[in-house]
């Protein structure tokens, strides 16, 4: 293997953190010299700029070879790779894992990094490519917060906004168009409709590739629409963020919430304080989903606090899911009294919402199932501790997941295990079996890896009643699912 520390072709010092095998200058020139595609190939080819988001490379190699007349053997040369890993690669046998390799091939080729999910600044081919799907607990927290009170960009990390702003492309020459932003709208209203019905790994790609062409739109940007696109964008990236966390990407959801975050806090739009707000309570939604309920308590408090003092007033429904939200964590935690406070306090913001008079983004998707499921959540989080609040929780979930119809399959399949563990803690067994098979049928339609922690939960709490023929049959059911989540 050649030396990583030289050039393969010229022999000059590579700078530290370089991961091609070929200086900068001298990969340019085989690039030209083998008749590689330039970086608009790998932006314009539907195909290969979705497999480029999924990090799937067989794809691109196969595509790439075909426009440069390259033979397996001249290509695997051309990256350092053997002909039969190549092979593997192109016929979808192996995925490629590690990130040094990756951005090592894309440098080589050069791929836009943005189409990997990379900063495609100078210190983009580091070690410290963000591969792993674990997040740093305080890093994160720290970093939405000094997003959120005013800092231009987390510690120790590029400006984010810049790194949505940089394209390759040269910058668009006409004018950011009304058409643009309504575009990024209807996009975002395509994903989140898709999300309830099918779970967020069902579209997930396509998200990110509208992101990536909704960015580009932000470096000539200016004028009265500028705030507009912000706050397109950052809903759109939230979006892709909660996709993400729902196939358990959760630093990469982390990452594109930041983005949001970013881009709407410099809104200057009247929906940026509700934004702001339901973005944090996502982030809080996935540290309560990953069972770290004081991190979810921080940022509950944070989403209030940053509705307290922002600069547009925040809507009744959006103080009464932050309520909500402060109910789940106290729940979570086993604090029954805070929990009966925060429930009362969102019960009574929701009661305040004025259908005539409030703006028209906060009226969506609060329907009555959603309001029943938020409540019975909670009491079913409390139950852990306190089995005498189950009874009310299995009421309230089962009007939730009846009261969903077919535009919220997603929602009604997450509520269903709680509803199940809720029946089987007041000794209704028959109902809870028949709830636990309808949820295990549910949650295998869903492209949703999330949905399964809360079967594998079921599963737990259907330990103490193992020894009942049909409730084993059905905890039986649970196991053979999970492997494949």
């Amino acid at each position: 293997m050649p030396n990583r520390d030289r050039c393969r072709r010229c022999a000059a010092f590579l700078r530290a953190g370089h991961l091609d095998i070929l200086c900068d200058p001298c990969a340019r020139v085989v690039r030209a010299a083998n008749g590689l595609p330039d970086p608009d190939f790998y932006r314009d080819t539907e195909h290969v700029r979705a497999a480029l988001i999924d990090h799937d490379f067989g794809p691109v190699f196969v595509a790439v070879r075909a426009h440069a007349g390259l033979t397996q053997e001249q290509f695997a040369d051309l990256l350092d790779l053997r002909q039969a890993r190549l092979s593997r690669i192109e016929n979808g046998r192996l995925r490629l894992s590690d990130s040094r390799e990756v951005v090592r091939i894309a440098a080589t080729l050069g791929i836009p990094a943005l189409l990997l999910g990379f900063d495609a600044g100078p210190d983009a081919p580091s070690d410290e490519v963000e591969v792993s799907e674990e997040v740093d607990r305080r890093d994160f927290f720290g970093a939405v917060a000094g997003i959120v009170l005013g800092a231009t960009a987390p510690p120790d990390r590029p400006d984010l906004l810049a790194m949505l702003s940089r394209e390759d492309r040269a910058p668009s020459a006409r004018a950011l168009r009304t058409t643009d932003i309504v575009a990024i709208r209807e996009a975002t209203d395509a994903f989140r409709a898709l999300d309830y019905r099918r779970g967020g790994g069902i579209a997930r790609t396509g998200a990110v590739a509208v992101l990536h062409e909704a960015n580009a739109l932000h470096a000539e940007a200016h004028g009265p629409l500028v705030h507009e696109l912000r706050l397109a964008t950052a809903e759109l990236a939230g979006m892709a963020a909660w996709m993400h966390y729902d196939i358990e990407r959760h630093a990469t959801a982390a990452d594109l919430w930041q983005q949001a975050l970013v881009l709407a806090r410099d809104a200057e739009h009247p929906r940026s304080a509700d934004l702001t707000a339901q973005l944090l309570l996502d982030t809080a939604h996935q540290a309560l989903h990953r069972d770290r309920p004081e991190d979810a308590l921080r940022l509950v408090r944070l989403s209030a606090a940053t509705v307290a003092g922002h600069r547009y007033p925040a809507g009744a429904n959006t103080r009464g899911y932050i309520a909500m939200n402060l109910a789940w964590c106290h729940a979570s935690l086993g604090n029954v009294e805070a929990t009966r406070r925060a429930l009362d306090q969102a019960h009574q913001c929701y009661a305040d919402h004025d259908p005539a008079t409030a703006a028209p983004w906060e009226t969506a998707h609060l329907v009555p199932a959603e309001l029943h499921a938020q409540h019975g959540h909670a009491l079913w989080l409390l139950s852990h501790t306190d089995p005498t609040h189950a009874e009310q929780a299995a009421h309230l979930l089962g009007q939730a997941v009846d009261g969903y119809g077919p535009d919220y399959a997603r929602s009604a399949a997450v509520n269903l295990p709680g509803l199940a563990g809720s029946l089987l803690r007041v000794g209704d067994l028959d109902g809870a079996v028949s709830a636990g098979h309808r949820a295990v049928s549910a949650i295998e339609e869903l492209s949703s890896r999330r949905a399964y922690a809360r079967l594998r939960t079921l599963a737990d709490t259907a330990e103490a009643h193992r020894r009942h023929p049909d409730v084993e049959n059905l905890r039986q059911r649970i196991h053979a699912v999970l492997p494949a989540a």
